[in-house]
């Protein structure tokens, strides 16, 4: 077996990755390092489909341990309002990007060249948009824990019910399936009688480490419209 990367190793391969995406894809941005947190600085551009559309002026951390933490990001000139419905954490003015385990468990490959052109590139593109046009090009969702049940919803492919999610993420994380529990479904019948080809398929898409990691959201915070 090979040996595992230790934390200095993971940082140098990490701060040489985000070099070479910002390099390729957006030469605006500056990155260094501060031992295992690697910082971009500068203009992140927004494109549409006829070039650059727009530009921000941004700071990104990234851990060393990305993907499994998401990385920290800030615009810098106070463009965007502070405000939740501007996708914008009050207390320190972080941007809400996305709900990160969402993003993990649909995205083929959590790289950080997918991180920039996914949801980094879409939330200024959003903002862009939504000050042309007073909307969002891709929708909304709510805040706090109303926001991270309809992206699990949409992972899971069942509905929007914090109950049904919680079930079906605990058999998730099992580590042997038994067609005798129960459906997480919610109609009270054994799961090889209901919908057992539908979880064995979810647990080949969502790691059992990142299906405990959403249980873990969804089953210990409580309910908020409003609070991020």
């Amino acid at each position: 077996m090979g040996e595992v990367a230790t934390l200095p190793d993971r940082a140098d391969e990490l701060f040489r990755e985000v070099q070479r995406v910002a390099a390729a894809c957006q030469s605006e941005l500056s990155v260094s390092r501060e031992d295992d947190f690697v910082i971009v600085e500068g203009k992140f551009v927004v494109w549409d489909d006829q070039g650059p559309l727009d530009s921000y002026s941004v700071f990104i951390g990234f851990f060393s341990d990305f993907p499994a933490t998401s990385p920290r990001v800030y615009e810098t000139e106070g463009r965007i309002p502070r405000d939740l419905d501007r996708h914008m954490y009050p207390s320190d003015g972080a941007c809400c990007l996305t709900v990160w385990e969402g993003w993990l468990a649909e995205v083929r490959e959590p790289t950080v060249e997918a991180f920039f052109r996914g949801p980094l590139h879409d939330f200024f593109f959003s903002q862009t948009y939504f000050e042309a046009n007073g909307e969002w090009p891709f929708g909304e969702r709510s805040h706090g824990v109303a926001g991270v049940v309809e992206a699990f919803s949409e992972v899971l492919g069942v509905e929007r019910d914090r109950q049904v999610i919680v079930a079906y993420l605990r058999l998730m994380c099992r580590r042997h399936l038994g067609g005798h529990a129960v459906c997480p479904c919610g109609s009270g019948r054994r799961l090889r009688d209901c919908h057992r080809d539908q979880v064995e398929a979810l647990r080949g898409k969502v790691p059992r480490e990142l299906a405990e990691r959403m249980l873990r959201q969804v089953d210990t915070i409580k309910r908020s419209k409003k609070t991020p």
